[in-house]
């Protein structure tokens, strides 16, 4: 049981990282699309808008098919969607050739970003969960600093190259065929099996988690994915690579903070992770606009990582806990879809605090939000009896 357990996690894990890839495996080298195919930089950046948006569209229906029809023939087809479209983008002719080929490359990284923690919940009992998402999300966080690094390095030997990062979702797929799945959740209608779904989402208790992961994704790619790096550059003329480097910063705190969440879901509840977590997201906005220079900036980076890595791996395990196995498919779906939302709309948002009003009121609107979920969690604890993690 053991052995099949780690071979559940390792499954997660390897999809954790495929998921990441997607986005960070390409950052690197959208400037150079721009050269290489002679587009805007507006047009260069629809290579990641154009692999996030079936997230939006298609996370529900991954969900439903994981939860019909079994984990591991959506887990097949996805990884296959993946790995093949993400490496014919290294054999596009053209950039529009490239854009469909990240497309069907973003349908199965949807998928995989539902499937991972499903199949660890699937797996391990509820006090485990904590751990495991943890664990998780140690390896989200691994990955955002390793990936970057990864595809600059294979740019070197040219741009085509760093398409080939997603031949890593070989192994993953060969695993999956080894690895005995949860089947068909259900042997009710649809009907029935959508009104139980609801019933559960629909709930004060999960309404207030989709509501916080929602908030946390705007933040996230608001101030700290948008206006940091233009504040970095705009105010301290930073070079790529040192805001690359302060970049790091954010995502070893979160790996620091999600790797210790078994030990710390020992001791404290969930909701109270959550807002330890919301308080270190608000000290770390309000402490970017006065950061003295470049450098001092990589203490507010990690004291954000530091909110990451409790926050949301917190909300998958208080999410997966007590969902049925039958609707934890579309659970998780809907968070993706949130998620989803959340990065799109934290851009333009936040970019147009920061066009109308300065870094300092992007920052401070983004505290703002921080405090918003911070009563959203008080009154998810006031009005639902929210189980220890």
């Amino acid at each position: 049981m053991n052995i099949l357990r780690n071979r559940h996690a390792l499954l997660a894990f390897g999809m954790t990282t495929c998921m990441i890839m997607g986005v960070n495996g390409i950052v690197p080298i959208v400037p150079l699309l721009r050269e290489i195919f002679g587009i805007s930089p507006a047009a260069a950046s629809l290579a990641i808008t154009i692999y996030t948006l079936p997230g939006v569209f298609f996370s529900p229906v991954a969900g439903v098919l994981a939860d019909r029809y079994g984990r591991k023939q959506v887990a097949l087809v996805s990884l296959l969607l993946f790995g093949c479209g993400g490496v014919a983008c290294a054999f596009a002719p053209n950039f529009t050739i490239l854009l469909i080929c990240r497309f069907f490359q973003g349908v199965g990284g949807t998928s995989l970003g539902v499937l991972n923690t499903t199949i660890i919940a699937d797996a391990f009992p509820k006090n485990e969960l904590p751990r495991l998402m943890g664990y998780n999300g140690t390896v989200i966080s691994l990955s955002t600093a390793v990936y970057p690094l990864a595809a600059g390095l294979l740019a070197i030997l040219g741009w085509r190259c760093t398409f080939l990062l997603p031949l890593m979702a070989l192994p993953v797929f060969l695993l999956a065929l080894r690895t005995p799945l949860a089947g068909p959740g259900s042997s009710s209608g649809l009907a029935q099996y959508l009104k139980e779904s609801w019933r559960v989402a629909s709930s004060p208790r999960y309404l207030a988690l989709f509501s916080v992961i929602f908030l946390t994704f705007i933040m996230l790619y608001g101030p700290v994915v948008t206006v940091f790096p233009m504040l970095a550059r705009d105010m301290f003329n930073a070079s790529p690579a040192a805001i690359g480097s302060i970049t790091i910063a954010a995502s070893l705190g979160a790996a620091i903070t999600a790797s210790q969440l078994g030990r710390l879901s020992a001791t404290f509840s969930g909701p109270t992770l959550m807002l330890l977590s919301q308080g270190f997201y608000c000290l770390a906005l309000v402490l970017f606009p006065f950061m003295p220079g470049h450098w001092y900036l990589t203490i507010p980076a990690l004291l954000f990582g530091l909110g990451q890595g409790l926050n949301v791996a917190t909300i998958m395990s208080m999410l997966l806990a007590d969902a049925p196995a039958s609707s934890r498919g579309a659970i998780v779906s809907v968070n993706g879809m949130l998620l989803r939302l959340g990065q799109t709309v934290g851009p333009l948002f936040f970019g147009a605090i920061m066009a109308g009003f300065g870094f300092s009121a992007a920052f401070f609107s983004g505290a703002g939000v921080a405090v918003v979920m911070f009563v959203l969690v008080k009154g998810m604890r006031r009005l639902t009896s929210a189980p220890r993690n």
